[in-house]
């Protein structure tokens, strides 16, 4: 299946206590080709600061007029560049989002994350918000770029 991703607000959030950055938090929609809302996502990270590495939170399900928060799932996905840039699944309720449940749905563990039957569409999501949300490209080619 193939998505369509339309950017949203981002906002820059206090200073990190650790490193006196900023947090940089991105929003964005995923819908379906045939225009079906599908997900919202959520990447935040510190700017400038590629060893704080980044999170994607992805909730994936129905959307839009009378949708219930309870049909959705949260993915989460942590970015870190070590021997070379990638994703790891992590769990949802770590997050600092983790609050937003009333919104995002259920906050998935990495073993539900990983054995969902939507696992496979959260990757393929995770990619076109990586190749269409163009704020979100930019990163991912600082990080790579930073990585050893």
């Amino acid at each position: 299946m193939a998505f369509t991703i339309e950017p949203g607000e981002a906002t820059d959030l206090q200073l990190c206590q650790c490193c006196g950055g900023r947090t940089r938090v991105l929003r964005g929609f995923v819908s379906t080709r045939e225009g079906v809302a599908r997900a919202v996502y959520l990447v935040s990270w510190a700017p400038g600061r590629p060893q704080h590495g980044a999170r994607v939170s992805l909730s994936i399900g129905p959307w839009g007029r009378g949708a219930s928060a309870s049909a959705r799932a949260c993915f989460v996905f942590e970015h870190r560049v070590d021997e070379r840039p990638g994703f790891m699944v992590t769990d949802a309720g770590s997050t600092p989002f983790a609050s937003h449940r009333g919104l995002l749905g259920r906050m998935m563990t990495r073993e539900e994350a990983l054995a969902s039957p939507e696992k496979q569409e959260a990757f393929d999501i995770l990619d076109a918000i990586g190749e269409q949300d163009e704020r979100v490209n930019g990163w991912w080619l600082d990080m790579a770029r930073s990585s050893p």
